[in-house]
């Protein structure tokens, strides 16, 4: 690993706030590309069953530590500003603590999303970490209907050992179906309350590339999606601490049907920043503009392993999608879009100077 200055431009506490707006600022001005926000989803692996995941079913190769650090570091210099750390389950990394270290020595803030199992043997090693999200589905019995057995317990203690190590927490509660009737909305909410976080809520999306069979069973209907979504509006309106803009959650609620994930023409007011602004990077190396483009099979696209982040991000090309029903890339575009009120409501929320801008 390379030697990092432990003072200088950017590597203060408040420096990725300041180095982000500066940079989406710089791409309405001139059209700079630059991956402001990045989601490494660092491994295919989980050991969990959810009822609208396909992802443990994958089984691909995964990039090494360095080679991770080398995303990291070339991330940076590009002007990154954020980290979302992803899965699969990313606990079962071992090298997870190490290259969320390389993001605070980098300047970056960091989120990590978990189902919160390991998290009672890893969160003193993570400290680092900006925030912490953990899903939460509503009541107890729904959500371990819709995850496993056990899966709120444990989940309530991953929550539990992140907050005692000092870490920011948030609950995400992914809306379908089973979960979208106002007790389980409150009860996800007050165990953010409870805990002193934010909650977090998104949309079951039958038609994501890394859906379940079951997910086509569970999306919600059009009026079912909206009346959910109005709830969460009236508990934010009401003080609670939800943890999405009011800005994407009236977005989605003006959203045709859940059926069509993305379209080619904007939706709102609001300009898609994918591969422009924020990008992912899979576990095989595999860099694209967001979580909805997968290449079709048998189709190679830019990847870290043939030369570099820096390489892979650039040739990113124009994607045929307009606008998406997926509450972080809303928020996300609403962000970089520099809307001031999306803006003012995430500074708000930040509770720690390396908290993240949003939830991905």
């Amino acid at each position: 690993m390379t030697a990092l200055p432990e003072t200088g431009p950017g590597v203060g506490p408040r420096g990725p706030y300041v180095r982000g707006a500066i940079g989406a600022l710089r791409y309405r001005l001139t059209g700079h590309r630059m991956p402001l926000a990045l989601t490494a989803r660092i491994t295919w692996r989980c050991d969990a069953l959810c009822a609208g995941c396909g992802m443990p079913n994958l089984t691909r190769p995964e990039l090494s530590t360095q080679a991770w650090v080398g995303v990291l570091d070339d991330a940076a210099r590009l002007g990154c500003v954020r980290v979302c750390f992803t899965g699969g389950e990313p606990l079962l990394r071992d090298d997870l603590g190490d290259l969320v270290d390389r993001c605070a020595a980098l300047g970056l803030a960091t989120t990590l999303e978990t189902n919160g199992a390991r998290l009672g043997q890893r969160a003193r090693f993570l400290r680092s970490v900006g925030q912490v999200m953990v899903p939460v589905e509503g009541r107890p019995e729904v959500h371990d209907a819709l995850r496993e057995p056990g899966s709120y317990a444990s989940a309530l203690a991953g929550l539990n050992a992140a907050r005692d190590a000092g870490i920011s927490i948030s609950t995400v509660t992914t809306l379908c179906t089973k979960n979208s009737d106002p007790e389980d909305l409150n009860a996800a909410l007050q165990t953010a309350e409870r805990l002193g976080g934010t909650a977090m809520f998104q949309l079951l999306h039958a038609e994501a590339p890394l859906a379940s069979r079951a997910a086509r069973r569970l999306h919600l209907a059009p009026d079912a999606m909206r009346a959910a979504l109005q709830w969460v509006l009236g508990a934010q309106a009401a003080g609670r601490p939800v943890g999405v803009s009011e800005q994407t959650l009236r977005y989605l609620m003006t959203w045709p049907d859940l059926a069509t994930i993305s379209l080619t023409t904007p939706h709102e007011d609001v300009l898609c920043s994918a591969g422009n602004l924020h990008c992912v990077v899979d576990a095989d190396g595999a860099v694209l503009p967001c979580v909805l483009r997968v290449p079709p099979a048998g189709v190679r696209g830019p990847n870290v392993a043939d030369a570099g982040f820096a390489a892979a991000f650039a040739s990113l090309v124009e994607q045929p999608c307009r606008a998406c029903a997926v509450a972080p890339l809303v928020e996300y575009n609403y962000l970089l879009n520099l809307d001031r009120r999306a803006m003012v409501a995430r500074l708000r929320q930040v509770r720690t100077p390396l908290s993240p801008w949003s939830a991905a």
